[in-house]
Parts: C-alpha cells; structure tokens; sequence
C-alpha cells in the first residue's frame, strides 16, 4: 500500500472499503469493522484522497463511539486532526489531536501516541514555538526506536531537522538531517538494491541512476 502511484492505491482502498461493506462486517465484528474503518481513513489520506478519508473517519468515529471502543475512537480522530490541518482549521487540529493523544495514553497505545505527534507538533511550528515543536519530534523519534519502526524514526529525525532549521540552529539541523538521511540510505540498500557507486549527484557514492529517497519533511 506505500508504494506505487497515489491513483493505484486510491482504486485499491476503495476495492478495500466495498469489500468491508459486502461482507456485513459490522453485524459480526462491530470492532473489528471500526478499526478497519480508521485504518482504511489513515490510508486514504496517504494516497491524498483527503474526501474519501473524511468519511472514513468519520464513519469509523461512529462506529467506535457507538459501543464505547477508546481505541477506535483515539484512531478515527487522530485521523481527523490531519483533516482539521489540510482544511487550515487550527482550532479542530488541536482539539482532535489533543483528544487523540489523551485517549492513545490512556489505553496505554504508544503506537498510536505516535499517530498524534505530526498534528500536535504542526501546529507548534505554526505558532513559532519551536522549542515544543522539537519536544513532541523527540518523544516520537523515541516512540519509533522503541518499536523499531525504522521509517518513522526517519521522519521525525527529519521533522527535528526541519524545527531546528525555523529556529535558526543550522548545525543541529544539518547533523538531524545528515542522521535521517543515513537512515534512509540504511533501508535503500539492502539486498537487491542497487549499491551506491560514485557518482549521484544526491548521495556520496550512489549511482546515477539510483534515485534518492524521496523527503517526508513536508508530511511528517
């Protein structure tokens, strides 16, 4: 689902939801079907299709909230504190992504704590607070090298980088930046990846024709 173009995983989201749909998953897993749900929404937004995640969400908060599953809840609206920054509506932002956090740390979800940390940590840089920018970056960047997921810790090294460079330590921001994309390099080159050379005009030693990883800063 991460890969490929953004139209490819469009059709297969919605192939995903028509099938949840036909198979009544409701009637026999009502929490199973809203987690899907929530799931099917992150996903969504991922590929950009930010009106087909909407309704996700907002489907998977009923649902959630209709038999009293923390959980599906914190999950359907961590997802719709992205929708509140996509729409520039800062109020929602914070009040979605705070709630989401709130419910994540009370069921004792460090997962999903991380889900929250991009929305919570936006609105910061919005309002110049660097400083507390960089604080929630940290407490992801742990989160992610506690359950060793190594792309996540990739973006928030890179959203560290990005906070130090707004706040003017340059040499924090290159050396954040240097560690994300070592990371990156890392999870490129393993077997049946092509082996860096010396002549990328992106990378130290990597072939022309590799190209580098593409940057998550913008979403991270």
């Amino acid at each position: 689902m991460g890969e490929g173009t953004a139209s490819a995983a469009g059709t297969l989201l919605r192939s995903a939801v028509a099938d949840l749909d036909a198979r009544a998953v409701a009637e026999h897993d009502p929490q199973g079907h809203a987690h899907a749900l929530g799931f099917l929404a992150a996903a969504q937004m991922g590929a950009g299709n930010v009106s087909a995640s909407e309704e996700l969400a907002d489907r998977a908060l009923a649902a959630a909230e209709g038999i009293g599953d923390v959980w599906g809840t914190a999950a359907a609206v961590s997802v719709r504190a992205r929708h509140a920054l996509v729409h520039g509506d800062l109020a929602a932002a914070r009040r979605e992504g705070e709630s989401a956090a709130r419910l994540f740390s009370a069921v004792g979800d460090r997962w999903g704590l991380l889900q929250t940390v991009f929305p919570r940590a936006a609105l910061h840089e919005i309002a110049g607070e660097y400083p507390q920018a960089s604080r929630l970056h940290e407490e992801g960047l742990a989160i992610a090298e506690e359950l060793g997921l190594r792309t996540e810790a990739g973006k928030r090294l890179c959203a560290l980088g990005r906070s130090a460079l707004l706040a003017g330590a340059y040499e924090e921001s290159r050396q954040r930046h240097a560690d994300a994309l070592r990371l990156a390099r890392e999870q490129t080159t393993g077997p049946g990846r092509p082996t860096p050379g010396s002549d990328s005009p992106w990378l130290p030693g990597a072939p022309a024709t590799w190209s580098a990883p593409r940057s998550t800063c913008g979403r991270c």
